[in-house]
């Protein structure tokens, strides 16, 4: 008997009851809250865009988004965002209907698809980036595999419709221009698509094109329209079995590059029935006129997919060709082409058998008035494939090519060849395909290879040979180039020989093989390299394995190249290489040696043993290490010769990579090197011609580097006297902006920095660069890089600059360059005879040519202008003190900016003398033509100027230079320096010093002081004065001599020389 207690009462069930219906109310509110909730436009904008766009690696945004689950979507202004400032998409409305239900039973239903008003711009970069490449950017996923003998999808589609759509792709070039191709009002519907039943499509657009390469010639721009209207029935796999309709393009304008296409037009009909395709035809025409059209017409079972077509390509001719040629400026001359081929297909669909000939005769292109060798190429070919066996057979392929009607290009293929790529091969035995190139004259086509390839002579085979039912397809190829000239005209190589032959073999069409790979390069039979290696790779696992070697000989492989490294007598070079790749890594290992190095620098023979270079290169993911990278010199006494390379670079971005690189060594000595490779005088070369271009400023660089550093650690470099201790440096490299900083070394003890601040990314750069230099002995440097010269050289120079600037070019530094410099010398110990700056020599040959003039003016005209015009040369007496008296010192200061240079301290001193100058230099747009027109003080030394007479009584007897009045300014320009001298103070001077230094002619000194002015004025070409004059009645030493003097200076300028009625005179002082 039960319980009553357990029996529970109505009261409790009507409770439990109550808190049932309670909790499915909750539950009934929570899913309508969270219905609302989930197709609100606010969370839809705020939560599903944004991960639909970060899916996309875009930015999707919406102004309004409207959700009904089962029936419709409706957005309202959409916008995606990729990389630039241009969207890559913009939609003004885009609504969607369809029924849910139905699409979750099996059809696609949807009544209604609209887009109104987008806007697709793709936009490409000079450096071939687009704004679509993040879409892409992702990981792919691996398709998914086909489902065999799968029912086709049941779709209803009742209406869609693309309202006046805009599709632009804008490409910029690296010039700064950009291509413009966009098609506007675009408008298409397309109506009642659906399995078994008949639909409608119809579509039109204009469209515009404005291209605008950097090469002028080839910029153009060109409008079309384009329309059609289709009619359609489709089976009940979706595939069409009627088609009834034609669309037409007409060209409405062309210009420029594109003028050839004005008028031009295309027409495309299609006509298909289920048992047959009348008429598929693509037709092109101008201004009315037929020019060649594509064909395509035969019995076709369109529900089985099998039938016979005949294709067909007629009429085409320059015409036709040129208005495709026209973008590249291209003429087909009096080219014709034709073809004829019948294709079948069978076993629904999957095997398709093509048969057919192809002529292309007189073919002929010019291009800029240069014009190709007319060429005759004929083909006939019958092929099979088999698409469900992944199977085809080449039944027959002959080829006949004729250049100037001669014979150059011909196939024999013996029997039918095989060609497999899945699983199972095609019956039949083994074939081959030979194709061969006859003596093909290269020179014919120099027009089209910019003069790369002036001429020579190509004879080559290729042969195919299909193997194991079709899955192994073997080739082998030998090439050979006779004769060959190449290299722009300034600098032609001739009789040039390149051999080249290959072979290896193709499995499955994923595994290649190159069993053996080799060439030899020779000039005028003698060999100058070779090369050989061998490689294999495999498409499904995307793994590489390959080896190479290589040797040059280095003195006939510079032959070719004329005063280059002329100190070499022997050696050659060898590479070794090994490189593999699998899926995220690969790897590069290799040695260079050169070896049996000889040569002779001056008389001395040098022989070097082998030189390595070994390198181990690995990348992991995107992280490329060098994990060995040494160079092994021949070691000396004073250096183990050993630089090493380490360092890492991470290629995640491709234009942000970042790494570290260092270079080090703890002892150097590249003396024997240096002789070999750079040493002895440098060859003579005519000077560049004076470019009639413009000055232009380097275009703006930004590399694809992002906080990379390159250090440099060398602890000892020795080069003959060149002794660099602690040599360090750093490098940073960041997008557009370099920097170098630290910049230190000890040169021969000196202490040696400098810095410098390059920013790329602006035209023609801007640039702050810091250079200290204190105490830098100079008879090492000159002993070492210019033996020549060693001994002429002491003492020590300290150097300093702080310069800024932006741009390179003269109008750019003009306006830019701003900053200070300083370089003094002491106990310089410089020969006169060996100064070798143009403004220095121009300065001591002024300064060597006084005392000729004051001594004996007759005979100085000669002296002093070949000084002005060369070397000083020794005259002997006072001459001599200047050539015994080295120059000690040289002192340059100034500033840079507001387009000048200002030397506020400049002189040069030695015992003998001392030349002062200050003032300024206006910047040129070109450098060497800057104007100078400075005054110069001389002073000769006490000793000096005892001898000429020249000191005055009060000048201080601790004075160790006197001054001379100012006589000589420094003209001419920075490139071709001039001094101008001032004969009549050099004639004052003479006059001054006429009762010291021609006392000994036993004359009174009125008489000598009127000798010396007419020697003056015979001296420039005037008339002497005459020599039987009393003493007493000679004219002042002011008026006669300064009138000779002008008309003398009138003829060293160039103008009519007075002519001189009386002989010159007799009584000249003695020298």
């Amino acid at each position: 008997m039960r319980n009553p207690a357990a029996i529970p009462s109505p009261a409790a069930r009507r409770g439990w009851l109550k808190k049932l219906v309670l909790v499915a109310a909750s539950l009934l509110v929570l899913l309508v809250v969270a219905f609302f909730v989930l197709t609100s436009s606010a969370f839809l904008k705020g939560f599903v865009l944004p991960r639909v766009g970060k899916a996309m690696n875009a930015t999707v945004t919406a102004d309004d988004v409207k959700l009904s689950p089962f029936s419709e979507l409706h957005l309202r202004g959409l916008t995606v965002r990729t990389t630039g400032a241009e969207p890559l998409l913009t939609v003004n409305e885009a609504r969607v209907r369809y029924r849910l239900l139905a699409i979750l039973g099996g059809t696609l239903r949807v009544d209604e698809i609209t887009v109104e008003t987008p806007v697709v711009t793709v936009v490409e970069t000079a450096d071939g980036k687009r704004n679509t490449d993040p879409l892409t950017a992702g990981p792919s996923a691996p398709p998914a595999p086909a489902k065999k003998d799968a029912a086709a999808p049941q779709v209803d589609l009742k209406n869609f419709q693309l309202k006046n759509a805009t599709l632009r792709h804008i490409r910029h070039h690296a010039g700064g221009t950009r291509d413009l191709v966009e098609v506007t009002g675009l408008n298409v519907t397309l109506a009642d698509v659906k399995n078994g039943a008949a639909g409608r499509f119809e579509f039109a657009m204009a469209g515009q094109a404005e291209l605008n390469p950097p090469a002028a010639a080839q910029r153009g721009s060109a409008a079309f329209t384009h329309d059609g209207k289709y009619t359609f029935t489709l089976g009940p796999d979706l595939f069409p079995t009627v088609i009834q309709g034609a669309d037409k393009l007409d060209v409405t304008r062309a210009t420029g590059a594109l003028a050839e296409l004005a008028g031009a037009g295309l027409d495309f009909t299609a006509e298909l029935t289920p048992t047959e395709l009348k008429r598929l035809e693509l037709a092109f025409r101008k201004a009315g006129t037929p020019l060649g059209a594509v064909r395509v017409a035969g019995p076709f079972d369109a529900v089985k997919r099998e039938g016979r077509l005949t294709l067909t390509l007629a009429g085409v001719d320059r015409r036709l060709l040129n208005l495709f040629g026209a973008p590249m400026g291209l003429d087909f001359g009096g080219t014709e082409i034709s073809s004829t081929n019948t294709l079948e297909l069978s076993a629904g669909g999957n095997t398709l058998a093509l048969a057919g000939q192809f002529n292309a005769a007189r073919l002929q292109v010019t291009q800029a008035g240069r014009v190709t060798p007319q060429l005759d190429l004929a083909a006939h070919y019958a092929a099979t494939v088999d698409t469900a066996k992944s199977t085809a057979q080449l039944r027959t392929l002959t080829l006949a090519g004729r250049q100037n009607n001669r014979p150059v290009l011909a196939s024999e293929l013996a029997s039918p060849m095989t060609f497999a790529w899945g699983g199972s091969g095609m019956a039949g035995g083994d074939a081959g395909l030979t194709v061969t190139v006859t003596d093909l004259d290269l020179a014919a086509w120099r027009a089209f290879t910019e003069d790369a390839v002036a001429g020579g002579t190509l004879a080559a085979t290729v042969k195919l040979l299909s193997q194991d039912a079709g899955k192994k397809l073997g080739f082998e190829a030998q090439a050979r180039l006779t004769d060959l000239s190449a290299g722009p005209a300034t600098n032609r190589l001739s009789q040039l020989g390149v051999t080249l032959a290959a072979k290896g073999d193709v499995r499955d069409f994923a595994r290649v093989t190159v069993e053996q790979f080799q060439t030899t390069a020779t000039h005028r039979g003698q060999t100058l390299a070779t090369a050989s290696g061998k490689a294999g790779y495999d498409l499904d696992k995307a793994s590489l394995n390959a080896t190479a070697e290589a040797q040059a000989w280095l003195v006939p492989l510079l032959g070719l190249s004329p005063g280059t490294l002329t100190n070499l007598t022997a050696g050659s070079a060898q590479v070794a290489l090994k490189a593999e790749q699998k899926p995220g890594a690969a790897s590069l290992v290799g040695k260079l040696t050169l070896a049996d190095l000889a040569g002779r620098s001056g008389r001395e023979e040098i022989r070097l043993p082998a030189t390595t270079l070994d390198f181990d290169v690995a990348q992991t993911g995107n992280v490329v290490e060098v994990r060995q990278g040494v160079v092994k010199l021949a070691a000396t006494d004073r250096a183990k010769n050993e630089l090493t390379l380490t360092g890492r670079a991470d290629l995640t971005k491709p234009d942000a990579i970042t790494g570290q690189f260092k270079l080090a060594a703890e002892a150097l000595d590249l003396t024997r090197y240096y002789d070999l490779f750079l040493g002895g005088p440098a060859a003579e070369t005519a000077p560049p011609p004076a470019s009639t271009e413009p000055e232009r400023e380097p275009d703006a660089l930004t590399l694809p580097l992002r906080n990379f550093v390159c250090l440099l650690q060398i602890d000892r470099l020795f080069l003959h006297e060149v002794d660099i201790r602690d040599w360090r440096a750093t490098l940073q490299l960041d997008g557009g902006r370099v920097v170098l900083s630290p910049f230190a070394m000890q040169l021969n003890g000196a202490p040696v920095t400098a810095k410098a601040d390059l920013d790329l990314g602006v035209p023609g750069f801007k640039y702050a660069v810091e250079f200290n230099a204190p105490g830098v002995p100079l008879a090492p440097l000159v002993n070492s890089f210019q033996p020549e010269r060693k001994g002429q050289l002491g003492g020590t120079a300290n150097a300093s600059a702080r310069l800024t600037g932006a741009g390179v070019t003269g109008a750019s530094l003009q306006k830019h360059l701003a900053g200070q410099f300083d370089f003094a010398t002491t106990n310089l110990s410089l020969s006169l005879g060996d100064a070798r700056l143009p403004v220095l020599k121009s300065l001591i040959n002024v300064v060597v040519g006084i005392p000729d003039a004051i001594r004996n003016p007759t005979a100085a005209v000669g002296n002093l202008m070949g000084r002005l015009l060369g070397a000083p040369k020794s005259g002997g007496g006072i001459v001599d003190e200047f050539f015994r008296s080295p120059i000690n010192g040289v002192v340059v200061r100034g500033t840079a900016g507001g387009g000048q240079l200002e030397l506020r301290e400049a002189f040069v001193e030695s015992l003998a003398f001392r030349t002062d100058a200050a003032g300024t230099i206006a910047l040129a747009d070109v450098l060497t033509n800057s104007v100078m027109n400075f005054p110069v003080s001389v002073a000769l030394g006490r000793a000096v100027s005892d001898k000429l007479g020249l000191t005055p009584a009060s000048h201080p007897t601790n004075a160790p230079f006197v001054p001379l009045p100012d006589f000589v300014k420094m003209k001419g320009t920075l490139g071709m320096p001039k001094p101008d001298v001032n004969y009549l103070v050099v004639a004052q001077l003479a006059l001054r010093t006429g009762g010291g230094v021609l006392g000994n002619t036993g004359s009174a000194l009125g008489s000598q002081v009127s000798g010396v002015a007419g020697a003056i004025g015979g001296l420039f070409g005037g008339q002497p004065a005459t020599t039987n004059a009393p003493a007493t009645n000679a004219a002042p030493a002011t008026n006669a001599p300064a009138a000779d003097l002008i008309r003398g200076l009138g003829g060293l300028l160039g103008g009519r020389r007075a002519a001189a009625t009386n002989p010159p005179a007799t009584n000249a002082p003695p020298r």
